[in-house]
């Protein structure tokens, strides 16, 4: 199993699955957000491959998409659209790997400006000058 879950990511982009991400939902809406996943790639007219820790409810969602950046700009309509599915099954737009440039679009869909606003500070007093995960969202 080990040596599959290697693999899963050159395959996938051997196949020209090319934009991931990841969400978490509750072990408990794992089959209805594979239901929902099917229904966005069908709805879009992309492949969309999960690789998923079901002990946890994290997802790894990739989505077909060619070179040009018409091709991965409607590959991250997708995304969009399984993040917000995740969300609307009790799920989080990060399931593990936080949040950086790529979803920083998507914390208003998660938090209110208020909880934004904490997060900021929190930030800012742990890092004054910046130098920690610089770039990122929070």
């Amino acid at each position: 199993m080990l040596e599959a879950r290697r693999l899963a990511n050159p395959a996938l982009t051997a196949k020209g699955l090319r934009v991931s991400c990841d969400v978490g939902v509750p072990i408990s809406q794992l089959a209805a957000v594979f239901r929902g996943i099917d229904e966005i790639g069908a709805a879009h007219g992309r492949r969309v491959a999960v690789v998923a820790h079901a002990g946890d409810g994290n997802l790894h969602p990739t989505v077909e998409a060619g070179e040009s950046a018409d091709e991965i700009a409607a590959a991250e309509r997708v995304i969009d659209d399984i993040t917000r599915l995740a969300l609307s099954l009790g799920g989080t737009i990060s399931g593990e790997h936080g949040i950086g440039s790529v979803k920083r679009h998507e914390l208003p869909w998660q938090l209110e400006a208020t909880a934004l606003d904490v997060q900021r500070a929190i930030k800012a007093a742990l890092d004054p000058r910046g130098i920690l995960t610089p770039g990122r969202a929070i």
